[in-house]
């Protein structure tokens, strides 16, 4: 599929949003894809205009892909569900294995990844890292970098498949942090 203009792009977004909401049936909508590393897209208001930003991962994408992205940031903005057929077909666009080797590979070439790669004070990630792989992974799993990120208590830990690097919470880092024992 050929890649898709900026004012094709606007003529998507501003008819999808106005059916998809009353907010933006009369307003004034410019939107243009970004280069975002990921999928991110955004709306926001400038003014009594509406700007949108689409990751240009979707330039080539099909028509209802960019038109379900458009319904999506509507609700949000409206603070509604999203219509579930506009998560699906979402969904299916960006599970797609040439969409997913393309933002993987963006990842790697432009993507940073901050983590505090330090020896821990009460807590040696490199040493349970060895303990758990080799006792439950037979070592095979492989690792460039081990290390600490922000404290949150909402996400205690994840891998990064693009850095191929494992990042824990801060708030597990810490002298009253439960113990865990294998």
């Amino acid at each position: 599929m050929a890649e898709r203009s900026r004012s094709e792009l606007e003529l998507i977004c501003r008819s999808a949003l106005a059916v998809a909401s009353p907010l933006f049936r009369d307003a004034e909508v410019s939107a243009s894809f970004y280069p975002y590393i990921g999928l991110t897209h955004t709306i926001r208001r400038k003014g009594a205009a509406w700007v949108v930003r689409v990751s240009d991962h979707l330039r080539d994408a099909p028509r209802a892909a960019l038109e379900a992205v458009a319904a999506i940031l509507a609700s949000k903005v409206a603070r509604r569900r999203s219509p579930r057929r506009a998560l699906e077909v979402y969904e299916r666009y960006r599970r797609e294995p040439a969409i997913e080797a393309r933002v993987l590979e963006r990842r790697r070439q432009r993507g940073r990844k901050v983590i505090d790669a330090s020896g821990g004070e009460f807590h040696s990630l490199e040493s349970i890292f060895r303990e758990l792989s080799a006792r439950c992974f037979n070592n095979q799993i492989e690792i460039t970098r081990l290390g600490w990120g922000r404290a949150s208590w909402t996400r205690l830990g994840h891998y990064d498949p693009a850095h191929h690097t494992i990042t824990m919470s801060r708030i597990l880092h810490s002298n009253n942090a439960c113990k865990i024992s294998w």
